[in-house]
């Protein structure tokens, strides 16, 4: 157990945080593309008929976001 130091683990925990960066950076551009495309090409109504679900908690978001900057100035 002597690669357990505080700087290996300091250094997983950073590569872990960069690479939650990434996926939420990623998600969120891929949200913000298909949102823009959707209404560009006027395909809102198509959509909302196909939806089966929509959320009615937007707080989660912010949860979700307020939890990763938590995690940052951990």
């Amino acid at each position: 157990m002597n690669h357990l130091t505080r700087e290996y683990v300091t250094k997983l925990k950073d590569s872990l945080l960069f690479i939650n960066a990434v996926v939420i950076i990623y998600n969120a551009s891929l949200f913000l593309l298909s949102t823009k495309y959707i209404s560009v090409h006027y395909y809102a109504r198509d959509f909302l008929n196909k939806v089966s679900y929509i959320t009615r908690h937007h707080k989660i978001s912010f949860l979700n976001l307020f939890f990763f900057l938590s995690l940052l100035f951990y």
